[in-house]
């Protein structure tokens, strides 16, 4: 697991624990330790993280059941702080991101072994921030880009 460096984390986790507790008050939810526990091993990811992932990394840490783990990924959704990437081709499980207003994610991902990876690319970003929307106004974007990696390339596990 890629970890943050401990200032953007720190900062993550303040923005996230402040949005999610005014949503938790709104909809008159209890805060708990255990959810608590849960908001600040996902803000320890630098990428995407399964729910699996999530499960194997609390092991150890207080007692926090797996409905509590699935329920809390289902609540960061709920407050648009958790964004769900449904399976590729060739896998069974779906990818968690945390939503950062601030920063654009596109990725790549290998259809053969499911590798993803963070890219940047100015040109991107500029042509969506320079898009027009009819009666849409966009506030954010996800782009995901699916192919075969080197790795796989040269061990012949292309789909062709």
């Amino acid at each position: 697991m890629r970890k943050q460096p401990a200032e953007i984390r720190d900062a993550l986790y303040q923005d996230v624990e402040k949005t999610l507790h005014a949503y938790i008050r709104a909809h008159k939810m209890r805060r708990t330790i255990e959810r608590d526990t849960v908001v600040k091993q996902i803000c320890q990811y630098a990428c995407t993280f399964s729910a699996e992932q999530l499960i194997a990394d609390l092991n150890g840490s207080i007692r926090v059941s797996v409905a509590t783990i699935y329920n809390t990924l289902d609540l960061l959704q709920a407050c648009h702080l958790l964004m769900k990437i449904e399976p590729h081709i060739g896998s069974t499980h779906a990818e968690y991101e945390l939503v950062d207003p601030k920063a654009h994610k596109s990725h790549i991902v290998c259809t053969q072994c499911g590798r993803v990876s963070e890219f940047k690319d100015k040109v991107i970003e500029d042509i969506l921030r320079g898009k027009k929307f009819s009666n849409f106004q966009m506030e954010n974007y996800s782009l995901r880009v699916y192919g075969t990696c080197k790795k796989c390339r040269r061990k012949g596990n292309t789909l062709e």
